[in-house]
């Protein structure tokens, strides 16, 4: 069934039967009240723990470090089974904890039996929970009935629900990435407004949207040879945004065909300025293999630091009293000239600065964009078989 009549079909009725249920995420209040109201319950805890791996925690991330929301509560992503980095943070929370600040430790896994992410739970129960027990809470997401939820329910533990035909990657309008920003202090509310609009615009003009004009300039790339859609960022905060389009994309697109034929769009990232001295040479000299999409962070001139008089200036006189935000937009504005006289297919666009529905507008538009990909490629986008493979593979290493 095409994407616009899935879609279409599923969100009046708050269908979540069918593989398209993460469209019906922003239409559905009751999650979102389930999620602030748990937030709620541990709004005073200043520290938090969030176990989960790629889908589980990207969106979070990508939305922390975007709006920047800062101070107030301490957050570290446990996505690794990296022993240094996960001490660390260890060290970190006993610290923490020894000085009597509370703690809430999220762990989730939508299967239940994610390995990684049990390992390391597990780590942070025996090191944290069991030592400071009084003030730390766990609270667990998963599929209903999972053997983590039906874990946390035999502790006692705070646990709240994904719906099953929502995809990792595609939860993010679900309790996943809901509770976690609710317990940050984030404004959910104007995330779903936003992602609820995209949709709802989307299905008001499928054929001529922006969102398929998108998706179909990727398609017709990849048939002409172009299989590498790079992102440059123009903001270090977006840094993370890309790494969550990274996986959406790449997991999404990349499967065999009915006919055995492999396709699939490599994602990348790039920060400007700083790869325009490094990966700008490779766009510009090897242009037949990319699309390129350009995003630019507005309101960045809100933070106006200026080049002043200095030692340092006589060398490059023609900067003195430029501000640094100048700067980021003449290197933005020779890098898209120069991809646009390379002929390299790209986009543009730009993200208002600490507001959280164009962040939410952007998401929502790149999980609409791979699914129509989906459409066109003729593969599932939201399952993972190879993925699958892995953690089958794995779990019989260790036996």
């Amino acid at each position: 069934m095409p994407l616009y009549s899935a879609i279409k079909d599923i969100i009046p009725s708050l269908d979540y039967s069918t593989p398209h249920a993460s469209f019906v995420l922003p239409f559905d209040t009751t999650i979102m009240e389930k999620s602030s109201e748990v937030a709620e319950k541990y709004s005073e805890y200043k520290n938090i723990a969030l176990i989960g791996i790629g889908g589980s925690n990207l969106w979070t991330i990508a939305i922390h470090e975007a709006l920047g929301k800062t101070a107030e509560k301490h957050i570290e992503f446990f996505d690794t089974v990296d022993s240094e980095a996960t001490e660390r943070w260890i060290s970190m929370f006993e610290e923490k904890l020894k000085k009597w600040e509370r703690c809430v430790i999220i762990v989730i896994s939508k299967s239940g039996t994610t390995t990684e992410t049990l390992a390391l739970a597990d780590i942070l129960y025996k090191r944290l929970f069991l030592r400071f027990r009084e003030y730390i809470s766990i609270v667990t997401l998963s599929d209903p009935h999972s053997k983590l939820d039906t874990l946390a329910q035999t502790e006692w533990w705070e646990r709240l629900h994904i719906p099953p035909m929502v995809g990792g990657r595609y939860s993010v309008l679900s309790s996943v990435g809901i509770f976690p920003l609710e317990l940050l202090g984030y404004d959910t509310n104007e995330l779903i407004r936003w992602a609820r609009e995209i949709i709802e615009l989307y299905l008001q003009n499928p054929t001529d949207s922006p969102i398929n004009e998108r998706a179909r300039l990727l398609y017709n790339s990849f048939a002409a040879g172009r299989n590498i859609h790079e992102h440059w960022f123009f903001s270090k905060k977006l840094e993370s945004l890309g790494k969550w389009y990274r996986q959406l994309l790449a997991e999404s697109i990349g499967k065999v065909q009915a006919d055995w034929t492999s396709v699939g769009i490599t994602p990348s990232t790039a920060i400007g300025t700083t790869d325009l001295h490094s990966i700008a040479q490779l766009n510009l000299a090897h242009t037949g293999d990319k699309v390129i999409s350009i995003v630019w962070l507005k309101g960045q001139e809100s933070t106006l630091l200026k080049v002043s008089n200095s030692p340092f200036t006589s060398i490059l006189p023609n900067i003195v009293w430029k501000e640094h935000t100048t700067i980021m937009q003449a290197a933005l504005l020779w890098f898209e000239k120069a991809v646009w006289e390379k002929n390299i297919p790209h986009t543009v666009e730009y993200l208002e600065d600490n507001r959280a529905y164009d962040i939410g507008r952007w998401m929502a538009s790149r999980m609409l964009e791979v699914a129509l990909l989906g459409e066109m490629f003729w593969v599932n986008p939201f399952d993972q078989p190879n993925v699958e493979d892995y953690k089958i593979h794995m779990k019989k290493a260790l036996g």
